[in-house]
């Protein structure tokens, strides 16, 4: 792994791979060495608020293996109800990046159990076929639904002539919009 430049309090990591000194050459202090090596590690994923917000929203709030209810809270807390963290649909270790579109929250016991493997695979242990959608994206399946039903209805109902059409409309409309999204 090449390993760039990371700022920490205490100085400058040098670039070169398998490195831990600062440029002084001495170690880092503690909390500047974790945050070193979290920083090295990850590649310099962020992790800030926001960023955790938009990975949570895009499965509404459920993990993306096993589509338990996850609590935006509970983040890293292990053992607590809804506890999730930011899971690499495609392994790191397979070549996973920590683009955003990479990105997906689980709850930890699924994460954890998944480990390496593919996503696909780890959601059929969980009886998952795919990841839950997020609420923008629900929405957008229903409009979409509405439209395509109502445009079925109204083909149907030209049989019966223009009141028919509106008629067959209005009934597809209507279906469309209560079909469930999963």
């Amino acid at each position: 792994m090449v390993r760039e430049n990371f700022s920490t309090e205490s100085g400058t990591a040098p670039s070169t791979a398998g490195a831990s000194f600062n440029q002084t050459g001495k170690i880092p202090n503690p909390v500047n060495r974790c945050r070193f090596y979290a920083l090295v590690s990850s590649g310099e994923m962020r992790t800030d608020q926001e960023r955790l917000r938009q990975i949570f929203n895009k499965t509404d709030g459920r993990c993306h293996l096993s589509g338990r209810r996850l609590s935006f809270r509970n983040y890293g807390k292990v053992g607590r109800r809804g506890a999730w963290e930011v899971d690499h649909s495609r392994a790191r270790i397979n070549g996973g990046s920590h683009h955003l579109n990479n990105l997906y929250p689980a709850s930890i016991t699924a994460n954890r159990s998944k480990q390496a493997r593919t996503s696909r695979s780890a959601r059929g242990d969980w009886g998952q076929a795919r990841a839950p959608l997020s609420k923008a994206t629900q929405q957008r399946v229903t409009e979409s639904n509405g439209w395509k039903f109502m445009t079925g209805g109204a083909l149907l109902g030209l049989r019966f002539g223009p009141v028919g059409a509106i008629a067959g409309g209005i009934i597809g409309l209507a279906i469309g919009l209560n079909v469930p999204v999963e």
